[in-house]
């Protein structure tokens, strides 16, 4: 690990900054003078000077530069060199909520990532859409302070990169953030599941994709249903299987079950006149998708789906953490933790279920793994920033792999410790973290995120 900075302020004149001789010839300094230093998105024109009195893990720097700057003492920073320009950070942020209301509650979702701030160094803020100032570009948030083990409220500038943790920014907010950091703040997308479907179609995919069609009419759901005799219905907009419909023919009736009020509900029918009506009555045409119903692993009348976590690591690449297996409640139409659903360590279902020696485990593996970063060079391809992603992938009788839902939209990472998989969790929170981190501009260097 590089060597971590201190702050010290001073009262030298206003644009002051000293350092260790050796501390600036490690960065590359050869001589004094006037160059400019940056925090954050801030900047000032500043006059470094050399002194062996000072610590080599320090940096004085005049007091009334720590103000304007707003660099909080309680940290230690990572610096960056190069071309007469001096970077100190990383300065990373989360945008937790979008209301002020709000704040104080949803901080708590930060506590496992601050418990990592050793490995990320810098100023970790947390911030609401509500408080963000865009004429000034301040933020009136919270900086962790790594001493205390406290949040310290106040006015801050802006981070260098942030990780959108609440729901997706007004369009307006968008612009502003792009016009300011470019790339370097993520989840700042969502596509919608029709949207999704022709992003994959369009990378070469349709091999492991359910033929499926967007919702018109109950028409179109009759003559898919005779088609493929089952399909699911669901809403383009949702998450953890929220509002999915499963439909089916068998023997002369047709079969719906959905979950209403958290529980599993099944409706028969015995003419697709009065299934229609019921359809008609519920969905909304545009709003869902129509899937044939793949025929996936079950045990004990718990449908089996897996979910491979991939998430962005401290060098811009994709990296794959967990191969998790979610199984549902008996007789539930989705597999989600949620709706009552369990989860294990995908490996450990895929050899079970399969009786796979270990080299068939392995090949079957690296077909998920390649299907999975197929999937990521399709989102990195249409130019959207996405850091974290969770592939959900069905596995038919024959072994055949489907993509049934791509999570781009903030997938939570507690699903590990469903799986009991700890280690797993705390992998994702550090590669959020160093993925923020270089989207600061500080690059992880091979090894060091291990």
């Amino acid at each position: 690990m590089e060597t971590r900075y201190k702050i010290i302020p001073s009262r030298r004149r206003s644009n002051a900054m000293v350092v260790h001789p050796e501390t600036a010839a490690n960065w590359g300094i050869e001589a004094a003078g006037r160059m400019t230093l940056r925090y954050g998105l801030a900047s000032l024109p500043v006059k470094v000077g050399f002194s062996s009195k000072v610590e080599r893990n320090e940096i004085l720097l005049s007091a009334e530069m720590v103000n304007r700057l707003r660099i909080p003492l309680s940290n230690q920073f990572d610096v960056i060199y190069k071309n007469g320009k001096i970077r100190i950070g990383p300065v990373i942020g989360f945008l937790i909520t979008h209301s002020a209301r709000d704040f104080s509650k949803n901080l708590r979702i930060l506590n496992d990532y601050v418990r990592l701030y050793d490995q990320i160094g810098g100023t970790i803020m947390a911030f609401c859409l509500e408080n963000v100032n865009r004429k000034r570009r301040t933020i009136r948030g919270a900086v962790y302070n790594p001493r205390t083990k406290r949040w310290v409220r106040g006015v801050y500038g802006y981070p260098s990169s942030f990780f959108i943790r609440s729901k997706m920014i007004p369009r307006d907010y968008k612009i502003h953030f792009q016009r300011v950091l470019g790339k370097a703040f993520f989840n700042n997308f969502t596509f919608d599941k029709w949207r999704m479907q022709q992003i994959l179609l369009t990378g070469g995919l349709r091999r492991n994709l359910p033929p499926s069609q967007l919702y018109r009419n109950p028409e179109q759901v009759g003559v898919l249903l005779r088609r493929y005799g089952s399909l699911y219905i669901k809403p383009i907009w949702g998450s953890r299987g929220r509002s999915v419909i499963r439909v089916s023919r068998r023997s002369r009736q047709l079969l719906v079950k959905y979950r209403k009020n958290n529980q599993n509900q099944t409706v028969l029918f015995t003419s697709y006149r009065k299934l229609g009506d019921f359809l008609g009555r519920l969905l909304t045409p545009s709003q869902y998708i129509i899937q044939k119903a793949i025929p996936l692993l079950s045990y004990r009348k718990r449908i089996i789906d897996f979910r491979n976590i991939m998430v962005k690591n401290g060098r811009r690449q994709w990296e794959e953490v967990a191969l998790i297996a979610r199984f549902g409640a008996p007789n539930s139409v989705v597999s989600n933790i949620s709706a009552g659903g369990s989860a294990e360590r995908g490996e450990d279902t895929l050899r079970r279920m399969f009786r796979l020696t270990p080299d068939e485990l392995q090949h079957f593996r690296e077909r998920i793994s390649r299907l999975s970063f197929r999937v990521a060079r399709c989102l990195d391809e249409v130019g959207v920033n996405c850091g974290n992603m969770g592939v959900d992938i069905g596995v038919d009788a024959n072994g055949h792999l489907w993509i049934l839902e791509i999570q781009h939209n903030n997938p939570d990472p507690t699903l590990a410790l469903d799986a009991q998989e700890t280690g797993v969790y705390i992998k994702i929170l550090l590669n959020h973290l160093l993925y923020l981190k270089y989207l600061a501009g500080f690059e992880t260097k091979e090894g060091e995120d291990e």
